[in-house]
């Protein structure tokens, strides 16, 4: 009798130890299985910072009459070769970026895009100005406070084909009326409020993108 007792104890603790490693198993393969879920996760994340995010596009409708009507002044631009070897401020070398030149009908045409941006700017600046500070800018002398008057400025243009041999051009702004050196340099600046703005205008799409207006140091 104490034989059969001692067998059936023997089989029942080998038959409790094989449970606790089939659990043992499942628990590490669940283990396993969450651990790749999550490195799974972290790789998606990680491939998808490596997404190229492309700034917003603002295509701008060009008429022949408004070619016609612009006649841009030649005292207020200065046209820049783009610099293949450092091209700050256009990020990253890019060797697909080539220098190029601009005629008089692509001035033009450029001309009337940034005018074009700058008028949607004038507008959105007074409404965002206005649900900031909850107040009514309702004088001309007011809005003029905070927007851009184009007449006052002189432009240093930047022209290049991008990785899609589309013609673009960097366009950096600033008030002044002075040229100095910036006939023949770059002017760079990181604050100085709206008297110092740029963006780029693509000819070829007639559109902008990237306007950026100075702060307040």
């Amino acid at each position: 009798m104490k034989s059969i007792l001692l067998v059936l104890c023997f089989v029942l603790v080998i038959a409790c130890d094989y449970q606790e490693k089939e659990k043992s198993e499942k628990n590490q393969a669940v283990s396993n299985n969450v651990e790749n879920s999550i490195l799974d996760v972290l790789l998606a994340k990680s491939d998808s910072s490596k997404i190229e995010h492309r700034p917003i596009l603002h295509k701008v409708n060009v008429s022949d009459n408004d070619l016609l009507i612009s006649q841009p002044d030649t005292s207020k631009y200065v046209i820049l070769d783009y610099d293949v070897i450092n091209p700050y401020p256009f990020g990253p070398n890019n060797p697909k970026f080539k220098s190029t030149t601009l005629n008089d009908e692509e001035i033009n045409l450029l001309e009337v895009i940034l005018k074009r941006s700058i008028k949607e700017y004038n507008t959105s600046i007074v409404e965002q100005y206005q649900k900031q500070y909850n107040v009514v800018l309702e004088s001309s002398e007011e809005k003029s406070s905070i927007q851009i008057n184009l007449s006052d400025y002189k432009r240093q243009l930047v022209p290049y084909t991008n990785e899609n041999d589309e013609k673009e051009v960097w366009v950096n702004c600033f008030c002044g009326n002075n040229w100095g050196k910036y006939r023949n340099t770059l002017l760079f600046v990181f604050d100085g409020g709206k008297c110092h703005f740029n963006l780029i205008i693509n000819l070829d799409k007639k559109a902008y993108y990237s306007l950026s207006v100075n702060g307040n140091a």
